[in-house]
């Protein structure tokens, strides 16, 4: 694996992020293509991590945008857990 490169505020392509989804699992996420969309679009901090060109990661930030925050989601494409 080459050097992982973490970038903020990069909403990646939809086809890349249900592949994220889809390879972790979490299907009731992809169920519904545009609510997901509108979820990353509207979260107030999107974490992504690239291995060259490849979404490898994503971290999905929401909150009121002043006293409270969390992580919603992180993911991990399971060849690059561990």
């Amino acid at each position: 694996m080459n050097r992982i490169k973490i970038k903020e505020d990069i909403i990646p392509e939809m086809e890349e992020v249900m592949n994220l989804y889809e390879d972790v699992e979490w299907y009731v996420y992809t169920k519904e293509r545009v609510r997901l969309k509108n979820a990353i679009n509207n979260s107030l901090k999107v974490l992504t991590a690239w291995d060259n060109d490849k979404l490898v990661g994503l971290i999905r930030v929401v909150g009121d945008n002043h006293t409270i925050i969390y992580i919603q989601d992180i993911l991990i494409l399971k060849e690059y857990q561990g």
